[in-house]
């Protein structure tokens, strides 16, 4: 495929199959919550947070832990944990329970996230290193535009049917990796987790890196939450949030491998960074502030167009500062800001649009002034001013 190293071939078809299940799943378990359960804004937030922060808040301890028993064991029993979450969905309706399904299908993705990075980054040159991450997420958002047709079809069925479904798509794919990855285990038997730990807490470049992606992934996040319930409310038809997956991923799907293509050597990663969070913050404004569809459209194009340039432009940034040795450890580290940035987004998120959806998006422009900011201030580092492809 391509000339792909081995391994990465089955990588890039899980991102494809995980991404189904993920964006099947999570929009209209929003909806349904809201619609079906009559969970106030607030509520449903604070159950995404859970889940986000289930998710990314032990990434740095699993990411530690595959680095020293393997990466392949760890990203399959996270696929199976996963599955197992959505599935727990189909059987529960009290707030309890939902929040324990979102607990387990949370830890599932703290299982297989870093470790699923960790091979990427293992399994393939540095300097192809790019080219492959714009694949592989070109190849994920072939997968969230296949999502909305399917989870808009089968939460017309039923909203158990959907659970099930997109569980068991991470039970397939826990299977068909167990038996056909290459195994990849970090030669760090002679490290300590305190040693491991100590290495990635006293790199302060990597520290401010991660500190700043934090208020990336707060805007980012917004998409999963706030930005299909705006187009809900405006609209009144939950078939219609299917348009917010559809649009992004048609724009990633187009245009992720010339634009990153073109930036790739003719801009410093951070100012292609720059960049990206620019049309991210610019995107959340106009779908949150338009009051029109062709307005959210438009913005939607503008989010989709920072995240062709975010995720690929964070992969490869994240994989030059981290320790060769330590890759599962450092990206299970960087997922630390998508457990922040994602929880603030979802919980201080649903809370402000339950106040007045304006303060919310006035806060994501706010967020990306601050980002901005930061970017600039590590930019003139000595050792980062001129990093770049």
């Amino acid at each position: 495929m391509l000339g792909l190293p081995k391994g990465v071939p089955l990588l890039i078809a899980n991102s494809l199959f995980t991404s189904i299940g993920f964006y099947a799943f999570i929009p209209f378990l929003s909806i349904y919550l809201v619609d079906y359960l009559a969970w106030p804004p607030l509520l449903v937030g604070l159950l995404l947070t859970v889940r986000q922060v289930s998710q990314q808040g032990p990434t740095f301890l699993t990411g530690m832990f595959a680095d020293r028993v393997g990466l392949k064991l760890v990203m399959c029993i996270g696929l199976v944990i996963r599955s197992v979450g959505f599935a727990m969905f189909a059987f529960v309706d009290q707030i309890a329970t939902m929040f324990l399904a979102a607990v387990i299908a949370g830890l599932g993705g703290a299982l297989f996230g870093p470790t699923g990075s960790g091979l990427f980054a293992h399994l393939t040159p540095e300097e192809e290193r790019v080219r492959v991450y714009s694949l592989q997420k070109a190849v994920s958002n072939i997968g969230i535009a296949l999502s909305a047709g399917l989870g808009a079809v089968l939460i017309y069925f039923d909203f158990a049917l959907l659970s099930l479904v997109c569980g068991g798509i991470y039970l397939v794919l826990a299977i068909i990796s167990h038996w056909y990855l290459p195994d990849v285990r970090s030669p760090i038997k002679r490290w300590s987790y305190k040693d491991m730990g100590r290495v990635v807490m006293t790199d302060r470049n990597f520290l401010l890196f991660t500190a700043i992606m934090t208020g990336i992934w707060y805007i980012y996040m917004q998409l999963y939450f706030t930005i299909p319930l705006q187009l809900y409310q405006q609209t009144g038809n939950k078939m219609a949030v299917s348009l917010v997956n559809l649009v992004v991923a048609g724009v990633v799907i187009l245009f992720q491998y010339p634009v990153v293509k073109y930036l790739t050597g003719r801009r410093p990663f951070l100012t292609s960074l720059t960049i990206g969070a620019l049309a991210l913050g610019a995107g959340a404004l106009m779908v949150g502030l338009s009051g029109s569809l062709a307005g959210i459209i438009i913005g939607l194009v503008f989010f989709g167009y920072g995240i062709i340039i975010v995720e690929p432009v964070q992969y490869d940034l994240t994989s030059r500062l981290a320790n060769g040795e330590l890759l599962a450890t450092y990206f299970g580290f960087a997922s630390l800001a998508i457990a922040v940035g994602g929880g603030c987004s979802q919980g201080i998120g649903g809370w402000l649009f339950q106040q007045g959806p304006a303060l919310l998006w006035g806060s994501c422009g706010a967020v990306c002034l601050l980002v901005v900011y930061g970017l600039r201030r590590l930019g003139k580092r000595d050792n980062l001013v001129a990093l770049g492809p």
